[in-house]
């Protein structure tokens, strides 16, 4: 082998070597640009303004971050306040009174859904600049209403057993929440027994304008509620019963004892109830629906940090909850003919494992359609 050829080898070696080192830093710097450009002061991007730059330069109306921050929460208010929904109504709303004297039942009313799971996780106590040993919900409704103390410390007595950590999802870290409240088999309402709590210790008959009486479920990309055979019961992927309250539609969406069991609380306080709906989930709530007991119930979804501020303004008639349900709510959601090709009881013969996701996922064809991704 004459000496150009060897020559020739080895260059290609090195140039070739030389390549695949400088790809793989490209990579690597691309991925972690922004650290990099922290710590040794570069800059791999900047924004070039051009000589017609008076067409388009940004402007603000405001004077401040605070001034923006303000403005932010108005609108997170109005928005919230235009997409209730009234769902009934037996003139009970809006209330009548100056500072009604009100008293809120249910876990939701002092641990609520703010948002969903994973990327639209908030934490349910300190969000943004409320007091961080209280809710928003019940910061902003103390604005409007006068709210029976009582309760409100009998759910904080009991949700301080739970600890407050960061939560996890298949997907990481969640936001802060109190653990063991958040479940796609049990709505973790407590019974005034659980909270070791007395009827005649709670003012009912100092508050008693409005019950206000608030029901959730969670819900969020990963976390599904999964129907039996027959719409009565929740299973696993093995088929076993999953259920752990027994609720009047068979099924998790429906209304459980212990939710039953504190609405009967409300009934007692008060002969104005409102039930307020914290759900993105459809809720299986005829039974709501059909109790002459129940005044009135308003869908409020996921509020946000600031939204349950603009709940409070619609309860008192200064906003009308005038939205409407993107979709319909049935009387039992399990019993639709789709549900035989949901949920993790289900077993599919031409399932293919995607191992791109982080969680056990399966890429799904049911009929001949390709109906997405699902999580087991």
């Amino acid at each position: 082998m004459n000496i150009k050829t060897r020559l020739f080898r080895g260059l290609t070696l090195v140039f070739a070597f030389l390549l695949v080192v400088s790809v793989t830093l490209s990579i690597i710097m691309e991925k972690y640009r922004t650290a990099l450009d922290e710590n040794t002061g570069s800059v791999s991007q900047e924004t070039v303004i051009s000589d017609d730059a008076e067409d388009w330069t940004y402007t603000t109306q405001y004077t401040s971050t605070k001034d923006a921050v303000d403005s932010m929460k108005e609108f997170a208010i109005r928005e919230a306040a235009e997409s209730f929904v009234l769902l009934k109504n037996e003139n009970s709303l809006p209330l009548k009174q100056e500072k009604p004297k009100v008293t809120l039942f249910g876990i939701r009313s002092y641990a609520p859904y703010y948002g969903s799971t994973t990327g639209g996780s908030i934490p349910d106590k300190g969000v943004i600049d409320h007091d961080p040993n209280k809710s928003t919900l019940e910061t902003d409704f103390k604005e409007v209403f006068d709210v029976n103390p009582t309760m409100i410390k009998a759910y904080e007595d009991y949700i301080a057993k739970k600890e407050f950590k960061w939560g996890s999802s298949g997907f990481g870290a969640q936001a802060p929440q109190y653990q063991g409240l958040y479940s796609a088999t049990d709505p973790t309402e407590p019974t005034l027994t659980e909270m070791g709590v007395e009827r005649n210790k709670l003012d009912y008959d100092k508050y008693e304008d409005a019950a206000i009486v608030i029901l959730g479920r969670v819900s969020g990309e990963g976390t599904t509620f999964n129907p039996g055979e027959d719409g009565r019961t929740t299973k696993d992927k093995e088929g076993n019963i999953t259920n752990v309250v027994n609720t009047d539609s068979g099924n998790i969406l429906g209304i459980s004892d212990e939710e039953w069991a504190i609405i009967d609380e409300a009934k007692a306080c008060s002969d104005n109830v409102i039930v307020l709906i914290n759900s993105t989930n459809q809720m299986d709530i005829e039974g709501l629906k059909q109790d002459p007991d129940i005044d009135s119930i308003m869908w409020i979804g996921n509020p946000g940090v600031y939204g349950f501020a603009a709940v409070a303004q619609a309860l008192m008639g200064d906003v009308n909850p005038s939205g409407h349900l993107g979709d319909i709510y049935a009387v039992n959601s399990a019993l639709a003919p789709a549900m035989m090709n949901y949920g993790t009881a289900t077993g599919w013969t031409n399932a293919a494992n995607y191992s791109g996701m982080n969680v056990n996922s399966y890429l799904v064809e049911a009929e001949g359609i390709y109906t997405g991704y699902r999580y087991y």
